[in-house]
């Protein structure tokens, strides 16, 4: 009889892994480590530009969306923390208005020039090379173009990046 207590605290913290997993999922579950990254424009800018010589994080978020607002801001503080490291930033928002992004740019204290507004939304090229219908995250994109990480924390691209130096 003690047994169907723990059994049934089991399937239930399996069924909270399962179901912790499935919301995990974020922007590249279509992209794979290795593959040639997505070519987009920022801007004007190709990938290759906004790369430059190093390594390219693509940070993708939302005022609207909690969790990735968070992390653009620690993701930008953190690699600015360090301004040798070798890793360029950008930032595309998918606000719906350019005045929520403006505002929430200037209340976050975010460099303007690494931050991106993309006014189409859905439909736009990013949006779609990048699968954001799963949710939004990052891309680690190496001197090469090649995707070397994806959805990763500020520390594990830092240490990513200065194994790779």
């Amino acid at each position: 009889m003690r047994s169907v207590p723990y059994l049934l605290v089991c399937i239930l913290v399996a069924c909270l892994f399962i179901s912790s997993a499935n919301k995990q999922q974020t922007i590249s579950s279509g992209l794979k480590l290795g593959s040639v990254a997505p070519e987009i424009h920022v801007h004007g800018n190709t990938l290759e530009e906004l790369r430059g010589e190093g390594y390219l994080l693509l940070q993708f978020w939302a005022a609207y969306d909690g969790n990735s607002r968070l992390q653009n801001v620690m993701m930008h503080n953190k690699l600015h923390e360090n301004p040798k490291n070798d890793v360029n930033f950008i930032s595309v928002s998918f606000d719906y208005s350019k005045s929520v992004f403006a505002e929430t740019i200037k209340r976050d204290r975010l460099e303007a020039k690494t931050q991106f507004f993309d006014d189409a939304g859905k439909s736009s090229q990013i949006w779609q090379a990048y699968n954001l219908n799963s949710g939004f995250g990052n891309v680690l994109i190496d001197p090469q173009g090649l995707i070397v990480g994806k959805n990763l924390s500020a520390h594990e691209v830092l240490n990513f990046t200065k194994t790779k130096i």
